[in-house]
């Protein structure tokens, strides 16, 4: 609380704050989604390579990667979101975001006489609906904590072409108290954003829809307490992607048009090479080191 006191410390705070209202892009973002918002200055944080494992065959069919996830735990999220990173690209099918969000509470201006706090984590998979979850959950000296109003949502700032029109499902937006979250079951909601096929560029050959989706948590105090209020809070943005072409191994969704074509994150996918002795790919590390 003395650290709260001190003027300097309210400021980096506040810096902080207008920081994490703003919203940022990854690094590793592709396509039209990659020009917009804030880019990050540090990496994404992705998952340790898996080695690459040999089957009893002969050439390129010799060498096969593992398949890249679809699913996400909120223990593999929050493992990887720790440091200074601010996404984790688990794959071009499975990313994660978060937001440590922190309240200090004032019956008078400048006179700080307790915190509560919570960490926000947001998951995004192809397979499954975009899962937020809110835990970790703190209280030191007098808060109000019953009373704080807490919003969590997910928008769509923008998407190409313009034309196309989401269908969304699920519990957001939705608003609860700090407490109701925090006696939540792992705080669990989800939330499911799809792009019917046919709405994509190029007249329906390419069939591509690209978009940003923004999660968004706003925090309003009760009555009788100073601060921000409402506070924003906007952990890094995902950028999904739809496409529905012709070239996909799934061209016409059989006796469910409306679920041809397929999805993913507008992220660089990276396969790791390595000169080893042993490794299967060691003449392709070799050729691509030389050149």
């Amino acid at each position: 609380m003395k650290q709260l006191s001190d003027p300097a410390t309210r400021t980096q705070l506040g810096e902080q704050s207008r920081r994490l209202a703003a919203g940022q892009t990854a690094l590793e973002k592709v396509g039209p989604a990659a020009k917009f918002g804030t880019r990050m200055s540090v990496p994404a944080s992705v998952p340790k390579p898996l080695p690459p494992r040999r089957v009893k065959a002969t050439g390129p069919a010799a060498v096969s990667y593992p398949t890249p996830a679809h699913t996400m735990s909120l223990a593999d999220c929050e493992k990887h979101m720790r440091g200074d990173a601010a996404i984790y690209i688990k794959s071009r099918f499975a990313v994660c975001t978060g937001i440590h969000v922190i309240t200090i509470w004032m019956r008078t201006h400048d006179k700080p006489i307790g915190t509560s706090s919570f960490d926000l984590y947001v998951r995004g998979t192809v397979k499954e609906n975009d899962r937020y979850d809110a835990v970790n959950f703190k209280k030191q000296n007098t808060t109000a904590t019953s009373g704080l109003k807490i919003k969590l949502e997910g928008t769509i700032p923008k998407d190409w072409p313009s034309r196309a029109n989401p269908k969304i499902a699920g519990d957001l937006p939705a608003t609860r108290t700090f407490d109701q979250l925090q006696q939540m079951p792992a705080a669990h909601l989800t939330h499911t954003v799809r792009y019917k096929p046919g709405q994509g560029t190029d007249s329906g050959k390419a069939d591509v829809v690209f978009a940003v989706y923004q999660p968004v948590v706003t925090l309003t105090l009760p009555p009788g307490w100073f601060g921000d209020s409402p506070a924003v809070g906007k952990p890094a943005m995902f950028a999904p992607r739809w496409d529905a072409g012709k070239y996909l191994s799934n061209p016409t969704g059989g006796a469910k048009p409306d679920s041809r074509g397929a999805a993913s994150f507008s992220y660089l996918a990276t396969l790791i090479y390595s000169t080893n002795a042993s490794a299967p790919e060691r003449g392709v590390a070799a050729h691509i080191k030389k050149a």
